[in-house]
């Protein structure tokens, strides 16, 4: 299997950015993962990761304590839903960061 890895920053202050690592057998893909992280205060946060490490694709909502909030997503191809990942975390960034502030604050 050769793993694939690159990151897009999503804002011109390098703030904000998607980290893709895409497993590849033989030309197709059969591992992927999709994580949304930003820079608050001094560090870079993961805030959402989408993938299928639990043997079916799901995205987890991470929190500052360390917990996470599971949602499966029901989605027939990899490619389908690495596409859905990428474009939910690009439209949902601000939700995503703004209830991750709100478990820092607690």
């Amino acid at each position: 299997m050769k793993t694939i890895f690159y990151q897009k920053y999503l804002d011109s202050a390098g703030e904000e950015k998607i980290g893709l690592s895409i497993g590849v057998n033989k030309g197709k893909e059969i591992n992927i993962v999709v994580q949304y992280e930003r820079f608050i205060g001094d560090k870079w946060c993961a805030i959402v990761r989408y993938d299928c490490s639990d043997g079916f694709f799901h995205r987890d909502l991470l929190f500052p304590q360390g917990e996470k909030e599971k949602q499966i997503i029901s989605i027939p191809t990899l490619e389908e839903a690495l596409n859905f990942a990428e474009l939910d975390l690009k439209d949902r960034r601000e939700i995503y960061t703004n209830n991750y502030k709100k478990k820092l604050i607690k």
